[in-house]
């Protein structure tokens, strides 16, 4: 049952946001005279937004502990017991295939056919949501088809450091050409991110490089330390707001994807996780009430994966839990204001570059609290919110100004798991993994110790989790039996929890 309404959502999905490839509706490759670059680009960025708004958002945002799902739920427990199979369709169809056969390929025709035109701002465009789509697939899966990918059947896969030098490649190659030329075309409403200005293009091209790097700081430190250096030297822009998509009206199949599979209707599977709501409470931190719904007037939330309710609350009858707060105009977000300001100032602690770090870390709360204030304006001016007050927010915590290069590595990454919350648990997943930020709690729900030594904040083990020991939490996605199946060049599987090559279990951190 699960499978066949997975199935009918995509379908769904690719239709309302006119995802063209996915089912070559609107778009056939193999005749590019019947399109324009004009109306290629927009589909394929609503296709990256669709593929990883919905599924892809679903599962970090249960892997970075933000939601969990509610008592007896059924839908998404294997995302939350770390079950998720090489049969799950959620992350073949929904994500894996979506990609290939849809936004990635148009991207690619978009840039060939740039090329062919020397129209260096289409190119530029397409490259880096090209790229920006292959560094997400590459953290899910690690090694992926690139080099190869788009040209046919059986495409080899390209491990994880090649692929994220092609990347880098890739996107220098495409900075170096002149936007200016009158063979350029200029973007104009077709550009659904930053209507055609390529200043911002340029930014974001540098962003996505620098987040690059910093992916494997720990696995190979001299490539990235060189590869930021230089960019420093330079003197490169990187992107200074919110990145979004926002073509969003409140009706079935125009609103926010994440709204319309799990929100509309009102009869949602996910609940505040305990992790992050405890967390923001016991910091007084009222991004709590921005990030979650109550229910009957609770903020309470679920332990991680405990929907048969052995922990949580099993003495209540019927006990009332936060949801997720959503709306059906939320922003995809590509990045954030706040996100960036941290990276920034991850590269000062590290090479000591640009801005001071608590200055940054300071404006990057700051910058979060005006994008949530700004998202649930509506919400606040009906006085079902109280608008945040950034110094307020900052006051409750402190910068370790005098502490350890870890002890400012550790704020840095746990301010971007809360500034990432609802909108990018993909993201706040993937650099938990890298840094090992939050800590993971080495108690479990089980022991009888818990509660006296369990740290709020630190990530607790899902209580139905199938993961043995010593790795207990997942670092990737498992290639899917299709993939396997039809590719003989799809590497060896390996198990959930084994480390990426950038993870800091990987690389001995």
């Amino acid at each position: 049952m699960k499978k066949i309404f997975i199935i009918i959502l995509v379908l769904l999905i690719s239709f309302s946001y006119g995802c063209k490839n996915f089912l070559d509706v609107n778009h056939d490759p193999n005749n590019p005279e019947e399109s324009t670059v004009q109306l290629v680009f927009p589909a394929a960025v609503t296709e990256t937004m669709s593929a990883f708004g919905s599924y892809g958002l679903m599962l970090g945002n249960i892997w970075a502990q933000y939601w969990t799902s509610d008592l007896n739920a059924p839908q998404y427990q294997g995302e939350d017991s770390y079950n998720v199979t090489a049969g799950d369709y959620n992350y073949d169809i929904g994500i894996w295939r979506g990609m290939y056969s849809g936004p990635q390929m148009d991207y690619e025709w978009v840039r060939k056919t740039a090329r062919q035109d020397s129209n260096w701002t289409y190119y530029l465009m397409a490259t880096v949501m090209q790229s920006y789509n292959y560094f997400k697939l590459a953290c899910l899966w690690e090694n992926i088809p690139v080099s190869e990918a788009l040209q046919g059947i059986n495409p080899k896969y390209d491990n994880g450091q090649d692929l994220f030098d092609t990347l880098i490649a890739r996107m220098d190659e495409a900075l170096s050409h002149d936007l200016t030329a009158t063979t350029c075309k200029t973007p104009s409403n077709d550009d659904l991110i930053f209507n055609g200005d390529m200043t911002k293009w340029t930014a974001l091209a540098n962003t996505l490089k620098l987040h690059i790097y910093l992916r494997e700081v720990n696995a190979r430190p001299t490539v990235a330390s060189a590869g930021i250096q230089a960019m420093f030297d330079a003197g490169v822009s990187f992107i200074d707001q919110d990145v979004y998509y926002s073509e969003f009206s409140d009706e079935s199949g125009k609103d926010n994807p994440m709204y319309g599979m799990e929100f509309r209707g009102g009869n949602m599977n996910m609940r505040a996780s305990k992790t992050m709501i405890d967390f923001l409470k016991d910091k007084n931190d009222d991004r709590y009430m921005f990030i979650y719904e109550p229910n009957s007037g609770s903020y309470d939330g679920i332990y991680q994966g405990d929907y048969r309710n052995v922990y949580t609350a099993p003495s209540q009858e019927d006990p009332q839990f936060a949801s997720p707060r959503y709306i059906p105009l939320m922003p995809f977000y590509f990045y954030t204001k706040a996100e960036v300001l941290l990276m920034l100032a991850e590269v000062n602690v590290r090479y000591g570059l640009g801005t001071n770090a608590a200055t940054l870390f300071d404006q990057a709360i700051e910058a979060d609290v005006e994008r949530l204030n700004s998202v649930y304006s509506e919400q606040i001016a009906n006085n079902d919110l109280t608008s945040l007050d950034a110094s307020d927010v900052q006051s409750k915590y402190t910068y370790p100004t005098t502490g350890t290069d870890e002890q400012k590595i550790e704020a840095i990454m746990v301010q971007k798991w809360i500034c990432l919350a609802n909108i990018d648990g993909l993201e706040a997943f993937f650099e938990h993994n890298r840094t090992g930020y939050p800590k993971e709690s080495p108690y479990l729900l089980s022991d009888e110790d818990f509660a006296d030594n369990y740290v709020k904040g630190e990530w607790t083990v899902s209580v139905t989790s199938v993961l043995a020991p010593p790795i207990r939490f997942p670092k990737r996605l498992i290639y899917s039996s299709t993939e396997q199946s039809r590719n003989p060049n799809t590497p060896s599987v390996k198990l959930l929890n084994v480390p990426q090559w950038w993870d800091y279990q990987y690389s001995g951190k």
